[in-house]
């Protein structure tokens, strides 16, 4: 026995047992909460942070299953959470240093291990389903089941060159040279999959590349082969499809928009001059008219799960049916700006189908002006589920990221 591990496990338990106390909402990212905690518990260090934001996202993968399954100790809650990140952290060498010291945690805390806690830990297919809410498991079902699995795991860190022309070659052999896991995807981007040495890798590299997730890296590809030579990005954001899009075809001119200008102040802070063809816009003419407009709608973010598993115990019907009234305004607003002939595209992360399909076809049957345009490409379709000729919803099966939904329309006069 290490007296020393022995104190930082209980340490780590301590802080475990506030944390999986904490209340949060909808309007609350789980985040802003945990750095709200760091902050006010400066005691704590790097490692024990990221310990901690291990611990704690794995638990609200889990907290359905476990409340199910009758685990309300929470000493028993913590060995079990501290088994399932075990086998899933790129931190092993931590976790297994502290796993020595379990058993004396275990005795201390009366635990005894039986059948169902290590059915538990070894999370098998019941346990899988059971931790999502009824909302989640009618719509996943309707998908593919394997999602129940892959939806509890944490995705990789995506990066994309700047440019598709750039080498890559120099950016593998940095990630190989700092003993960073990876993957070369088919998507000409690279997934992440351990986090040491990550500190090394970024300073010499951080404008070499972007951050963006295979789904959305997916869906901006798509949209360069339509070939439009003008988009207006309505709801912008970060900028992160402009910048993909224009990644893939520099040659499109890109008008970057959002209502919410606060939004795009993280576009300043990235790349920003390898991309002369994107234009910021403050406000919006309106008798500009594109070939293109790109509606990536505000909506429950229920497809990024992977990431934020804290979105499992805050979305519910009703934010969903708030989502789908302002996705459909939003739509009827930026649809007037798609020239005769032009194409608009709308975008979720979300796989609810009331953010999704259902939206679309009330926007047609009050939009008389706009057809379904079907969507034809592999580039989608070899990742997709098809909705309809004309939406598809992206699942990560054959790639590794978050859901999103897309789809396409045309106006006709």
């Amino acid at each position: 026995m290490n007296n020393n591990n022995q104190k930082k496990l209980y340490f780590l338990f301590n802080h475990f047992k506030n944390l999986i106390n904490i209340e949060f909402n909808f309007q609350e990212k789980f985040s802003s909460k945990l750095k709200d905690y760091f902050t006010s518990n400066k005691q704590l260090g790097s490692k024990d942070r990221k310990l901690l934001t291990e611990l704690i996202y794995n638990y609200l993968r889990f907290k359905i299953s476990l409340k199910n399954s009758g685990f309300t100790n929470p000493a028993k809650i913590f060995y079990i959470i501290f088994n399932i990140s075990k086998k899933v952290s790129d931190n092993l060498d931590t976790f297994t240093i502290l796993d020595d010291e379990l058993d004396e945690f275990l005795n201390e805390n009366q635990i005894s291990i039986d059948k169902n806690i290590k059915d538990f830990y070894q999370i098998n297919e019941n346990i899988q389903i059971d931790s999502f809410p009824s909302l989640y498991q009618t719509q996943i079902n309707k998908f593919n089941p394997l999602l129940f699995y892959i939806l509890n795991t944490k995705p990789p860190i995506t990066i994309r060159p700047i440019s598709q022309k750039q080498d890559l070659s120099n950016l593998k052999n940095i990630l190989i040279s700092n003993e960073i896991k990876f993957e070369h995807t088919l998507i000409n981007t690279i997934d992440i999959f351990t986090t040491k040495g990550l500190i090394n890798f970024i300073p010499q590299n951080k404008f070499n590349y972007e951050v963006q997730d295979n789904g959305s890296v997916l869906v901006s590809k798509f949209i360069a082969e339509l070939k439009p030579k003008t988009i207006l990005d309505a709801c912008a954001g970060s900028g992160g499809k402009s910048l993909c899009i224009s990644s893939f075809d520099p040659n499109i001119k890109i008008n970057m928009y959002d209502k919410i200008y606060s939004r795009l102040k993280e576009y300043h802070n990235r790349n920003i001059d390898s991309y002369s063809n994107i234009t910021l816009l403050d406000k919006l003419n309106s008798n500009n008219e594109y070939e293109l407009v790109l509606v990536d709608a505000p909506c429950s973010g229920s497809g990024t799960i992977r990431r934020n598993p804290d979105k499992k115990h805050s979305i519910t019907d009703e934010k969903i049916n708030k989502f789908s009234e302002l996705q459909l305004s939003i739509l009827n607003e930026y649809s007037n700006y798609v020239t005769k002939g032009g194409i608009l595209v709308y975008v979720t992360c979300s796989f609810f189908d009331k953010e999704n399909i259902e939206v679309i076809n009330k926007f047609l049957e009050i939009n008389p002006k706009f057809q379904p345009l079907a969507i034809e490409s592999n580039t989608i379709d070899d990742y997709s589920i098809k909705i309809s000729n004309f939406a598809n919803i992206l699942i990560p099966i054959n790639y590794d990221g978050d859901v999103f939904f897309i789809a396409t329309l045309r106006k006709n006069h």
